[in-house]
Parts: C-alpha cells; sequence; structure tokens
C-alpha cells in the first residue's frame, strides 16, 4: 500500500480472504433426510462424513467450516456459496457463529529462520516510518505553540512533510543525568520481574513501553502505572531503551 517500503518482489505465502460471519456451522435438516440429500448435493455427504448424528437435540450438526473445506476438497468461496443455495433452498438451516478471519496457505516457506527476519525488518521499518509521521506532527504542534501565527507554523510544517514525506525532525532534548541512570534502571526492572512465573513475560519492547508509560493489555496503567519504571524515561529515545534492554535481557541468560 501506499507509505509502505518498497523492494523487491517478495513470494506470497498466504492469501487473506473475505473475514467470515461465522466460522462455525450449526447445520439442521428440515425438509428430508440429509441421506437423501447427499448424493445430489456433494456438501451434504461431507457433512454427514464429519458428523452422522446430530450433536443436540434440536437435530444440530456443529461442525468448523475448515472441516468442511477439508472433508469436501474444495475451495473455502465454493463451500460457502453451496450453503447459502442449500440455505435459500430450505434444504437445510446454517446458522453461522464466530466471526472469524480466514487465510489461504498458498506456498511454504524453505527457510522459516530468513522469513522471519525479512517480516521483521518490514515491520521494523513501517513502525519506524509511523513512528516518524507522529513525530513530525508533534514538533508542527510544538513550534505552533510557541509561534506568532500557530497557523502559518502548522501549515508550513504539513506542507513541508507532504512535499517531501521524510521530514528530519530535531530530537528531543536529552537528559545526560537520566541516560546516566538509565542501565541501572532497566537492569533492576528486569531482574525484579524475572522472578515471576506466572503471568505476561517481560520483553525489550515491554520494558520500553513501560518506561514511556505506554499502556498494553499484558502490562496495562491501571496496575503498572504505580511502579517507579512507568513513564520515567519518556525523553529517552524508544530504540535506545529497547536496544539496551535487550542488552541487560542477553546478559540475563548468560
Amino acid at each position: 500500500g501506499e507509505g509502505e517500503p518498497q523492494g523487491e518482489e517478495q513470494p506470497t505465502f498466504i492469501r487473506l480472504q473475505e473475514p467470515l460471519k461465522g466460522q462455525k456451522c450449526f447445520i439442521t435438516f428440515h425438509r428430508a433426510a440429509p441421506e437423501a440429500l447427499s448424493e445430489k448435493w456433494p456438501l451434504v455427504a461431507a457433512i454427514l462424513q464429519l458428523q452422522p448424528e446430530p450433536k443436540t437435540r434440536k437435530g444440530e450438526r456443529i461442525l468448523p467450516i475448515a472441516q468442511l473445506v477439508q472433508a469436501s476438497q474444495r475451495p473455502l468461496v465454493e463451500v460457502r456459496r453451496e450453503l447459502q443455495e442449500l440455505h435459500a433452498k430450505g434444504v437445510l438451516h446454517c446458522d453461522l457463529r464466530d466471526p472469524a478471519l480466514c487465510y489461504e496457505v498458498k506456498e511454504s516457506p524453505t527457510g522459516l529462520r530468513s522469513l522471519a527476519r525479512a517480516i521483521a525488518e518490514r515491520l521494523t521499518t513501517l513502525e519506524a516510518r509511523q513512528v516518524s509521521r507522529l513525530d513530525t506532527l508533534h514538533h508542527a504542534m510544538s513550534t505552533a505553540a510557541g509561534s506568532e501565527d500557530p497557523d502559518g507554523a502548522i501549515r508550513g510544517g504539513l506542507e513541508a512533510y507532504f512535499a517531501s514525506q521524510e521530514v528530519p525532525v530535531p530530537p528531543p532534548p536529552r537528559d545526560p543525568e537520566l541516560e546516566r541512570y538509565l542501565p541501572h534502571d532497566l537492569k533492576a526492572l528486569i531482574r525484579a520481574h524475572n522472578g515471576v512465573v506466572e503471568g505476561p513475560k517481560l520483553n525489550p519492547r515491554a520494558v520500553a513501553r513501560i518506561c514511556h508509560g505506554i499502556s498494553s493489555p499484558a502490562f496495562p496503567a491501571s496496575s503498572w502505572g504505580r511502579s517507579p519504571f512507568w513513564r520515567r524515561s519518556v525523553s529517552i529515545d524508544f530504540q535506545h531503551i529497547m536496544a539496551l534492554a535487550r542488552r541487560e535481557f542477553v546478559a540475563l541468560r548468560g
């Protein structure tokens, strides 16, 4: 898409399908016994193959749509189309529950390690670009706040951004005292949490988020906001904190 890093074309391993309204099928037959319909409708034969008898007192057969695709040996789009057709004709009633994303495996990678490295590099590039955009916006707003012409300052900053897409943003003012104590803070945080057996595990990104006061489902502000490390290092670059935290994790394991 627009704004994404461009490079040599990469192989396509998966293809995302249209999201499913439901990935679990609750199927009932009303007009005729399914055995009598199986010769005319291959999907009914697949349903009987997977589940000969109903699972509930209501006569429901409960099947994941992925199993129907595998048993019928047909593409997902054809299975969905035949289910819709059977439902519309009253041959069966199909209630889809549990919405889900669906994807098709196009090709298996030969090297998982190299693929993981390529995905990580791509995500890192995307992250850096998105953060750069936020930094540009923050810088424009900060400049406008101290300007006699705030509207003109904002307009000038945004016009420069859209003209080049890569406007250098001055780094935040450094705090040498805080940076000097940062390695000690990270060591204390990581080693204090290292003995925790249950619950989410710390990693370099989680450590940086805590130091910047960025809440997450695993480390929410509601519980971590009382920690002395929460928002302690907001003036230090996020990637720099991650690099130091990664080094501390390596030292701890070694």
